[in-house]
Formats: structure tokens, sequence, C-alpha cells
């Protein structure tokens, strides 16, 4: 589960180059 949402936020972050989701998902 872990793996996925890592994977998910890795994807989210290429797609939208957001810094701020990569923030939040590091958090979580």
């Amino acid at each position: 589960m872990l793996y996925i949402l890592k994977i998910n936020c890795f994807f989210e972050i290429a797609t939208f180059l957001d810094l701020k989701k990569m923030i939040f998902c590091n958090i979580s």
C-alpha cells in the first residue's frame, strides 16, 4: 500500500510538477 501511495505521489509530481504535492505526500 505504501509503495502504491509513494508511486502515486511521484507520478502526480511528475505530471503536475508541484512541490507542494511532493511535501504533502512526504508528510502523508
